[in-house]
């Protein structure tokens, strides 16, 4: 489990690793199994963040941790709630696979397209222009969207309620149809698509400003860009434009400078309109692990 920046984010390892000082190793003794006590410390990950120090690096200490309460029911109970939970997490496991390998298929695509093009800059890229802050008024609540509640291509975890009157001053940002959204800050692989069968996500949502949002009229122009961005090049080239001090990111003036294949808008349309079927499947699979994540978090606290 990391102790130091992503503080609570656990793998589970069943095979010869190394680790660094960032993490906490666990092994069990004969009183907790070591796939309940995963399940336990995911369901408390919140709690972990906020016994952790504050600093310019959040970590948590060796002290913190030992406070933690653990619940621990008799092994035959544990052994219950595991094979209670495991089928979900196959399920899900399943389906997020599902998702990885339709985008490594848009990548090899993509990959095809551009050999032996040269290069150009965003700023040269015609019919994009980035979302600017604010949001629309709007009535009751809605779920707040930052950085942290996105990894990778999923949404990993709830946002927060808000209210228009309500909210943190980063909460200003409108999701609109055919748009990109990835994160600024670097080394942060964060993509969110949002297109017109994105309905929760329009209907329901505010993103935060540590995201810069691209918008087009053209739809196949957003499927390309969407893939574009999370390809290894771009990222790379994202994180040498990008600068600051404690927190290192992109600026808008910055990420107008990053360099991309120089595609006719002829082969972007031929390549955003062959990926369009599968970027949709990709959302209706996304959705669905959404749920199964609900459904997980729900039985975890009915179970634990």
């Amino acid at each position: 489990m990391a102790r130091a920046g992503s503080v609570g984010t656990l793998h589970w390892i069943n095979s010869p690793f190394y680790s660094n000082n960032a993490n906490f190793i666990f092994q069990c003794g004969d009183k907790i199994l070591e796939k309940y006590l995963w399940h336990y410390l995911n369901m408390v990950k919140d709690r972990l963040i906020k016994m952790s120090a504050k600093s310019t690096i959040q970590s948590l200490r060796n002290d913190e941790l030992s406070n933690l309460l653990l619940y621990v029911p008799p092994i035959f109970v544990q052994r219950q709630i595991i094979d209670i939970i495991e089928p979900i997490e196959k399920l899900r496991e399943t389906l997020i696979s599902s998702v990885n390998k339709n985008l490594q298929l848009c990548k090899k695509l993509l990959k095809l397209i551009i050999i032996n093009k040269s290069f150009t800059t965003m700023r040269n890229l015609k019919d994009v222009d980035f979302i600017k802050s604010g949001i629309n008024d709007f009535v009751n609540n809605k779920e707040y969207i930052d950085t942290s509640c996105i990894d990778g291509v999923q949404q990993v975890k709830e946002g927060i309620n808000i209210t228009l009157l309500d909210r943190p001053s980063r909460a200003n940002m409108q999701p609109i149809v055919n748009s990109v959204w990835l994160a600024k800050l670097s080394n942060s692989p964060k993509f969110i698509l949002v297109k017109d069968y994105s309905k929760d996500i329009l209907s329901k949502q505010i993103f935060s400003t540590g995201f810069i949002g691209l918008t087009s009229t053209n739809q196949y122009l957003i499927n390309y860009l969407y893939i574009l961005v999370q390809t290894k090049d771009f990222q790379s080239n994202k994180d040498l434009n990008s600068s600051g001090t404690t927190m290192i990111g992109i600026n808008n003036n910055s990420f107008l400078s990053i360099q991309i294949p120089n595609l006719s808008i002829d082969e972007i349309n031929e390549y955003g309109k062959k990926i369009d079927t599968i970027l949709m499947n990709n959302y209706v699979m996304s959705k669905n692990i959404e749920y199964l994540n609900e459904i997980h978090s729900k039985l975890i606290n009915l179970l634990i």
